[in-house]
């Protein structure tokens, strides 16, 4: 596991640092970091995908994007995601290809935990530190 959760951060909130050799390393393990906050993951199947195009101003911008449009096809869709391929480019902007594979929710198959509601600003960091990218997130719960 290349995410870590963090305790004590907020009262109502959920938040974990992650930390990957790659930015599409960042996303994927951020994506997996989100998602394991609400579900055991291996409980997770990959009957359905979802592809996604993003494009955003900075890594970071695209980062907090990426995790809130999951976080809302989990609520809009019913779904969870537990695989993820993704893509990264850098041109005049910063985009993203991704797949995203999982299932419905389910909570007679899946061992749920919390539901997460957003990704927040609070303490809201990506960056390339001694070739290493970083994340800090904090979810609103």
């Amino acid at each position: 596991m290349s995410y870590e959760f963090v305790d004590d951060i907020t009262i109502a909130d959920t938040a974990f640092k992650v930390e990957a050799k790659s930015l599409e390393e960042l996303f994927v393990d951020g994506a997996k970091a989100t998602f394991e906050s609400m579900v055991d993951l291996k409980a997770v199947k990959h009957k359905e995908t979802r592809d996604l195009k993003l494009e955003a101003d900075s890594a970071e911008q695209l980062f907090f994007d990426w995790i809130e449009e999951l976080i809302y096809l989990k609520d809009a869709d019913y779904l969870l995601f537990s695989k993820f391929k993704v893509l990264i480019k850098q041109n005049k902007k910063w985009s993203l290809e991704a797949t995203a594979y999982g299932d419905k929710i389910n909570v007679d198959k899946q061992s749920m935990k919390v539901d997460v509601k957003a990704i927040t600003y609070h303490k809201f960091k990506v960056e390339q530190r001694d070739g290493k990218w970083q994340a800090f997130v904090v979810l609103d719960i």
